[in-house]
């Protein structure tokens, strides 16, 4: 204990070094541009909505094609889990054609994908055309994984935090919203006869509506995405590059006149030694002249990104240079995501099991509380939620990190979970309404805390080149940990139902821990000790988004933030001029750390 807390005292007081007071955090921040933000804001709303709409409807539906009431909690599952199903696979294809094809073109395709599908799930009229295209939208669902990464590149480390603050508000707004909304326009024939007749096309598809809706919502937003959201810029297989910065020179002697050649082949000592000494390649040459001095910057793209005239890659060329290769060797990324995951596991079990909790009877423990009054208390902690999310946590996780936020969100949510079921012994009603909104509050803080954290860590695993590619990754594995974490949590409340002492018909009852308390504490442990060992290996300099690699890091590994080589910028001062000299065909050498022309 004793070490923890000195470790704890460590890191908070090597933040305050770095970053200085509160006072002067907040007057660093970069201001997010405005226009961006709300168009992300919008495509996470209406992604949230459509994702979410369906619970609200669901059972009626299933019932309206002709299935049993018994067999109803069974194919109305199928069909839950036919999104996430969907999602799965194509979460990382999202984020891969996001990487090649840019955010912009990326989020216009997904947008398109999503009002379509979400319109012929509205033309919902059996159970298998509902499921497949349940299906079918989970596959297209690429939006939020690709808001992520154009947050990420138009972001810095100061304003990071309050943008992912931001998409979690929007997905927290829209999960509120969407099955309230659905609620009240599915089935309008049976709710509104006075208005929608029966042989009105919103009767004979009694989804259509609330979808119709959603629908236009995505539309809106790509005429909106296409106005505010510039261009993508061009990219090419020599995306990546590496840089030299030469030597000072004496602007009196002419030692950089032959850079000017526009034909010039070195030896045969190469950069990059995938290049025959019968290859070249295109770079670009700065030239930085101030007071008396010059400074040649080379900027060479990456050699192995180049392929040789007449000459295939190889397939194992191919992967070793692929997006997939290069996110699944990042062992930080690898790491973030399996713990995404874990924390989407133990979301989606609290989420399952506190309606759950607040439905069942008195004898079991429960509140015995009816729909009106479960969504009730989610209407007012969420409201709450939404101003400390982007408020408190946005703070906390700018002043002390990620990191940080992490790990007191894991201990303060395994802490917070097992409280949830004492709100059954109160009999006071208001104590005991009073009592439900603090421990919804005391979980759903660290809950969002969590996945605010680990969105920054998972982003500054990777450069802009692979972030899309890294969330759509993360994304991929948090689906599969909510796929699976239902009927995992499912049957624990099931078991520990039948563990409550006192009721007829539960023969040889275990009793507490293992009563109705039991799948809460299975919940807490994995949080405060499987999660948080995880996440108390990650290092605290994912914090900050990656700097570029510096020459005397030969092994790619990101030095602590203040460690970084200083960038052109620090070098120079604000008089220099830059003279950008493009040359084709040329193959510099080096030698240690020198370039030679």
């Amino acid at each position: 204990m004793e070490r923890i807390k000195s470790w704890f005292g460590r890191c908070f007081r090597k933040k305050n070094q770095e970053e200085g007071s509160p006072e002067q955090i907040t007057k660093k921040m970069t201001p997010l541009p405005k226009a961006v933000v709300a168009i992300v804001f919008s495509m996470i709303f209406f992604a949230a909505m459509a994702i979410t709409m369906v619970f609200s409807f669901l059972p009626k539906l299933i019932k309206s094609f002709g299935i049993s009431e018994v067999e109803t909690g069974y194919y109305a599952g199928w069909v839950a889990a036919s999104f996430f199903i969907g999602r799965i696979p194509c979460s990382f294809l999202w984020g891969w054609l996001s990487d090649v094809k840019g955010r912009r073109f990326s989020a216009l395709l997904s947008l398109s994908a999503m009002s379509v599908t979400t319109l012929l799930f509205g033309l919902s009229n059996s159970y298998y055309w509902t499921l497949i295209f349940r299906g079918i939208q989970g596959c297209s669902n690429g939006v939020i994984i690709i808001c992520k990464a154009l947050i990420f590149v138009i972001c810095d480390d100061t304003n990071l935090p309050l943008a992912m603050s931001v998409i979690m508000a929007s997905y927290n707004v829209g999960i509120i919203i969407g099955p309230s909304l659905a609620g009240f326009l599915v089935f309008p024939h049976e709710q509104y006869p006075s208005i929608f007749s029966e042989d009105n096309i919103f009767s004979k598809y009694p989804i259509l509506f609330p979808n119709m809706i959603i629908a236009v919502g995505f539309i809106v937003t790509i005429f909106l995405l296409f106005k505010w959201i510039p261009k993508d810029k061009k990219k090419s297989d020599m995306f990546n590059e590496k840089n030299y910065l030469l030597d000072p020179i004496d602007k009196t002697k002419p030692r950089y006149d032959n850079v000017m050649d526009e034909s010039i082949q070195t030896s045969d000592d190469s950069v990059e030694s995938a290049l025959s000494t019968d290859d070249y390649m295109n770079v670009s040459v700065k030239l930085y002249t101030g007071d008396g001095l010059g400074y040649f910057q080379i900027i060479e793209p990456d050699a192995f990104m180049i392929q040789q005239p007449n000459r295939k890659l190889t397939l194992k060329e191919k992967w070793n240079s692929s997006k997939m290769k290069q996110v699944l060797s990042n062992k930080w990324c690898m790491v973030s995501c399996l713990l995404y995951g874990m924390c989407a596991f133990n979301s989606v079990g609290v989420d399952e099991l506190l309606p759950l909790f607040l439905a069942s009877s008195r004898e079991y423990g429960g509140l015995g509380m009816t729909t009106r009054d479960i969504g009730l208390a989610y209407l007012i902690s969420a409201a709450v939620m939404v101003v400390l999310l982007l408020t408190l946590l946005t703070w906390f996780s700018r002043r002390f990190g990620a990191k940080i936020l992490m790990l007191v969100s894991l201990i303060g949510f395994g802490l917070a979970v097992p409280f949830i079921p004492l709100s059954g012994f109160i009999q006071n009603e208001k104590a005991r309404w009073a009592a439900l909104v603090i421990n919804i509050l005391l979980t759903k803080i660290p809950q969002s805390g969590q996945f605010l954290a680990i969105n920054v860590i998972v982003n500054n695993t990777v450069g802009e080149d692979l972030v899309g590619s890294a969330n759509g990754l993360a994304f991929g594995i948090s689906s599969i940990g909510r796929m699976i974490a239902p009927s995992i949590v499912g049957s624990l409340q099931s078991w520990s139902l039948t563990n409550v002492k006192g009721i007829k018909g539960n023969s040889n009852p275990l009793g507490f821990p293992f009563n109705n308390f039991f799948p809460f504490f299975v919940i807490a442990i994995v949080s405060m000790f499987i999660n948080s060992i995880i996440a108390f290996k990650i290092p605290s300099h994912l914090d900050n988004k990656p700097k570029s690699e510096s020459e005397d890091n030969p092994d790619g590994q990101i030095g602590e933030t203040g460690n970084h080589s200083k960038t052109n910028d620090d070098v120079f001062k604000e008089d220099t001029r830059v003279t950008d000299i493009k040359i084709s065909y040329f193959n510099p050498s080096f030698k240690g750390d020198e370039v030679h022309l």
